[in-house]
């Protein structure tokens, strides 16, 4: 009990919740048999086995430290808090891993906090502590952490002692790290397009409604999310009877089958930068359907003729920038498919159950989409001798590495790695928010904890809605003129600050790659801690400046990169990271000031 109260203390200003749970636990019973080791460190053992080496506790630890943080992690999850020894090790190894520590016994913790002093470990800024807390908890904290790798730090006996916890900790961190990884290829690949769209788009703002105005608008009636799995084929011979009792919300996928039954949807989906995305609702009327999108999208769907168009928050730094002139707007979950944005938008809009039809989340029958899906008829127009229809179609299914997954049917549906992410990102948010309630009508679809499959003639007997829910949809109108106008003008106003902010970026990045070069070019002329007093000036003006974030969101690949590179002249990694940011600074400029001039020249926007 030598060190207890003190390590309480600290933990009582640090960490007021867990300190509250320490307070009321009682550890008579002792999980740990404390002896010294052949060091003279204190180990201590469990049920009879070592949770540290009996021989020499820190040199074990900082072995299995220096093994873990190679070069581009920067966060560290520790799985056992044994005695603190890890932990430690990480800490003298690095100044900047956050450190994740995870342990479902409480008793065991205080135990350690009276064997010994923990004080730099309990007070540092770098340490989360997660004890005695669900596995769940972790896949909060996992959002919070820095770009970069994540390395797991495994104390073997106390895993062993509670396998079934750690192997829950362990599927939030791969879920987490897929995710992460799809995030940045997609990054990687539509980071430029996602921009130039943002900057073409801006002038709808003003005439667009925000998400918020929609919020349990249809409470309490239920509503059908139409999705492009292959199981929807089944589902659409009902839709006309299904309307009269759902609000009909559908993605832009569906639209040819919508247009081949006849059927408007009350509101459409649209959220993709592609061009081709737009192609699915070609011969959709959309006069009577109410467009949801973000700012983001590809620009021709904004000229359908749409009945009223509602935009959701922006996910990127210079969409939200913008809205700080333009007014909030309320975001939908991105899990990286359309279908994810559409259920969460199912669920602002009506507290009532959500009924998925096509959320299959892989291949029934190895098919990839509903028969005459534009996916499906765009491949025999592209269709040749050496890529074939047959040929495009084998490579839908094993391009991501498909696997077996159990589906709602108690039997197996072919799935891949890609729609996993999806399938755990469903997960999660049931597991985050259960009072949503949604049903799966595709016995095939692959299972999703928290969606039970329900049999699509259930629907059939709901009562009649459709009065009510145009009466609803009558309700809504686009923004006054008055108001479309101010946020014009506001909007205006940000971007010329915006334009501002970015050209002296620009010029801070350009005078730091200035720097760099007469440094390598003339060492003697500029001696290096001369152009490092250079750099750390200029680097103080870049930090505090609101621009930065949105130049770098198109180099996070590079960060990765220069966290990970080793041997390599920091003089040079930070020069061509310098060059990354103007880059982007410069490319952010060039569409900013074209739409400025083009809306200076014309109250409609031109083609970029």
């Amino acid at each position: 009990m030598k060190y207890l109260d003190h390590n309480i203390s600290i933990i009582q200003y640090s960490n007021t919740p867990l300190f509250n749970k320490l307070t009321q636990i009682q550890t008579e019973e002792k999980d740990l048999t404390v002896s010294p080791s052949a060091s003279g460190k204190i180990t201590a053992q469990i049920d009879g086995k070592f949770i540290h080496s009996s021989r020499d506790p820190v040199k074990e630890a900082k072995n299995i430290t220096k093994h873990h943080l190679v070069p581009g992690v920067t966060t560290c999850v520790i799985e056992g808090f044994g005695l603190g020894y890890y932990a430690e090790e990480v800490l003298l190894a690095s100044a900047t891993v956050q450190i994740i520590i995870i342990d479902p016994s409480l008793e065991r913790f205080k135990q350690a906090l009276a064997i010994r002093d923990l004080s730099a470990l309990l007070a540092s800024q770098q340490v989360t502590l997660l004890i005695g807390e669900n596995a769940e908890v972790l896949a909060a904290i996992l959002l919070k952490t820095n770009p970069g790798d994540i390395a797991v730090i495994r104390n073997r006996t106390l895993y062993m002692a509670d396998t079934e916890y750690y192997k829950e900790t362990e599927s939030y961190i791969s879920r987490y790290t897929a995710r992460k990884q799809v995030n940045e290829a997609t990054l990687k690949r539509f980071g430029q397009i996602w921009i130039r769209n943002l900057i073409y788009n801006m002038n709808i703002l003003p005439e667009s409604g925000a998400l918020q105005d929609l919020e349990n608008l249809f409470s309490p009636i239920p509503v059908l999310l139409l999705a492009a799995g292959p199981s929807l084929t089944a589902i659409l011979p009902y839709l006309e009877e299904l309307k009269e009792k759902l609000v009909i919300v559908a993605v832009d996928t569906v639209s040819e089958a919508l247009v081949q039954y006849g059927i408007t949807p009350d509101f459409l989906i649209v959220i993709d930068p592609q061009y081709w995305n737009t192609r699915h609702v070609d011969r959709i009327d959309m006069s009577k359907t109410i467009l949801v999108s973000e700012a983001s999208t590809y620009p021709s769907v904004f000229r359908k003729n749409h009945r009223i168009q509602y935009l959701s928050g922006s996910l990127f730094p210079l969409g939200q920038f913008m809205e700080t002139f333009t007014g909030f707007r309320k975001r939908l979950g991105a899990g990286g498919s359309v279908s994810t944005s559409a259920w969460d938008f199912c669920h602002l809009i009506s507290s009532a159950p959500v009924y998925c039809a096509g959320l299959d989340l892989g291949f029934p029958e190895k098919e990839t989409h509903y028969k005459g899906s534009f996916f499906e008829e765009r491949a025999h127009i592209i269709s040749s001798r050496l890529n074939p229809a047959a040929q495009q179609a084998f490579s839908a299914l094993h391009s991501a590495q498909p696997f077996p997954a159990e589906n709602n049917e108690k039997g197996t549906t072919l799935t891949d790695q890609r729609l996993i992410v999806y399938k755990q990102w469903f997960e999660e948010r049931i597991e985050q928010s259960p009072e949503r309630t949604t049903c799966n009508l595709s016995p095939k679809g692959v299972k999703i904890k928290g969606i039970p499959f329900l049999p699509v003639e259930e629907l059939l007997c709901f009562p009649q809605k459709r009065d009510t829910i145009n009466t609803l949809l009558e309700t809504l109108s686009p923004p006054p003129e008055a108001v479309k106008n101010q946020t014009t003008e506001n909007l205006l106003k940000g971007v010329n600050i915006l334009i501002d902010e970015l050209e002296k970026l620009s010029s801070l990045t350009g005078k730091s790659i200035e720097t760099i070069n007469s440094h390598l070019n003339n060492p003697s002329g500029l001696p290096y801690k001369k152009a490092l007093s250079i750099l750390d000036s200029l680097d103080r003006e870049i930090i505090n400046m609101k621009s930065k974030k949105i130049s770098g969101f198109l180099i996070q690949p590079l960060l990765r990169d220069v966290m990970k590179a080793s041997g390599v002249n920091p003089l040079m990694t930070s020069k061509n990271l310098y060059s990354e940011i103007k880059k982007s600074s410069d490319y952010h400029l060039e569409l900013l000031k074209l739409f400025v001039k083009n809306y200076k020249e014309s109250s409609r926007y031109t083609e970029l």
